[in-house]
């Protein structure tokens, strides 16, 4: 029985609500003409930009604080996992997520104080959020220590998303000290999943290893697009499905004095995707299930045991039994969170300064606030360095530095950030949420005032 756990366990770990970027290491480097997309009123340091396709990329993972190393270790022919150290390794909620977006097409030019911009960019992402009652019911099972009640695993979400945006952007310089800015943003959703609230309530005495597990389920569950991937439809992931919505930035940047300068922007305002065709939705309610625990260290570990199609059909045979979802296909609608940034920058010499940037990210989950220094100096006509520390972040501590840089070399550019990687090497038990942004522009033509 000391091997035996539930195949929704195993499930749930496997599935990576969007989850917003974290992009302050960019936000006001002008230099770099993706910054535009962050506060559309602070134009680029050149006067034409083209964006060489599908090589400005970003790329984000991260997790709360729980446990990952020394859970599972090897002994003798076999492994064991230390299920005291996972169970205490977890907080009340706990979250993993990952962000990917790339731009396809980006390019900006300064027609007199005017400067227009457009870009096509995809966002792909997954995020889970889980209670810790989830390792509890992985100790209970794994070494038989029932707790003889029905243990509550409450309000597990997990999510993901596959958007297209299509944005238009313009700056306008007022006059000497503001700048005012707008993009609006056509969003395309290609495909899109989530899970609102799955509880689960399990009786946890077991007697034999042919014995189940009995319990009460509750799920909502949407998905839209999916089969389009399976089936090839390039129409329907492209621009077909109907799955259209949209949104707006807003943005503005002051000048109090020639080193004092203060700016705010507001992304994703409004920001949404109706989801009309290609969906799927099931609900129920307080659902009666028994379910076949399963080998799940076995089948990971040893090669004379089911493989993991097989042990996941036979969780979904015992499943189906007792389950009969109704299926609908009624429209929903996806919003993204919004975003609001403020910051304020202190140019110490004409080519180097120092900014301090408040990022709030609203979403119908939660509020999340960070605040951080940066640092920019241009070391030579052709290199810009930069370094970010957080003073605050709810993911990370104190090690969580940025480093980034951009090369000019004629009309092209090569930038590269990166955040938190120091938590990554150091503390990959903590709350940790690196980043990395990399890509090459054509940029041509400096402005006036730079």
């Amino acid at each position: 029985m000391r091997n035996l756990i539930l195949p929704l366990l195993f499930f749930l770990f496997l599935s990576f609500n969007m989850n917003a970027q974290q992009e302050t290491m960019l936000y006001g480097t002008s230099r770099i003409p993706q910054s535009f997309k962050l506060n559309p009123a602070m134009m680029p340091s050149t006067k034409l930009n083209i964006g060489i396709p599908a090589t400005n990329m970003f790329f984000e993972v991260g997790k709360s604080k729980f446990r990952t190393q020394g859970i599972v270790t090897r002994s003798g022919d076999g492994y064991d996992v230390d299920v005291d150290a996972l169970v205490d390794g977890f907080e009340d909620r706990n979250q993993v997520f990952m962000n990917f977006s790339s731009e396809i097409l980006h390019g900006g030019f300064k027609l007199g104080n005017n400067y227009f911009q457009f870009n096509i960019s995809e966002r792909i992402g997954i995020k889970a959020d889980f209670p810790k009652e989830l390792a509890i019911l992985f100790r209970e099972v794994y070494e038989e220590r029932y707790i003889n009640q029905n243990l509550a695993v409450n309000n597990i979400r997990f999510s993901g998303y596959h958007t297209r945006e299509f944005g238009f952007g313009y700056s306008r310089k007022i006059n000497d000290k503001l700048n005012v800015g707008a993009r609006l943003k056509l969003l395309y959703g290609v495909s899109n999943f989530y899970a609102e609230s799955t509880d689960l309530y399990v009786d946890t005495q077991l007697r034999d290893e042919q014995d189940e597990v009995g319990g009460n389920i509750t799920y909502q569950f949407r998905s839209s697009g999916y089969e389009n991937y399976n089936e090839g439809n390039i129409e329907n992931i492209l621009y077909a499905n109907g799955n259209w919505g949209a949104g707006f930035d807003l943005g503005a940047e002051y000048k109090f004095t020639d080193r004092i300068s203060a700016s705010a922007s507001i992304l994703d305002l409004g920001s949404s995707i109706r989801f009309r065709n290609d969906n799927h939705s099931y609900e129920q309610t307080n659902i009666n299930v028994s379910l076949q625990p399963m080998d799940l260290v076995a089948f990971y570990f040893q090669n004379d045991s089911l493989s993991v199609e097989e042990q996941v059909q036979k969780f979904a045979d015992s499943l189906q039994s007792e389950v009969d979802p109704v299926e609908n296909e009624d429209a929903y609608t996806y919003s993204i969170p919004t975003r609001l940034f403020i910051s304020g920058t202190f140019d110490i010499t004409k080519k180097h300064s120092v900014t301090l940037i408040n990022q709030n990210i609203f979403s119908e989950q939660q509020n999340i606030s960070y605040v951080k220094a940066v640092y920019r100096g241009q070391i030579k006509n052709f290199f810009t360095g930069i370094v970010g520390y957080d003073f605050y972040n709810p993911y990370t501590k104190w090690t969580n530095l940025g480093l980034g840089f951009s090369i000019n070399g004629g009309p092209f550019q090569f930038y590269l950030m990166t955040e938190d990687f120091v938590s990554v090497l150091i503390r990959p038990d903590d709350q940790i949420q690196p980043n990395l942004r990399i890509g090459m522009n054509l940029t041509f033509g400096k402005n006036d005032d730079e």
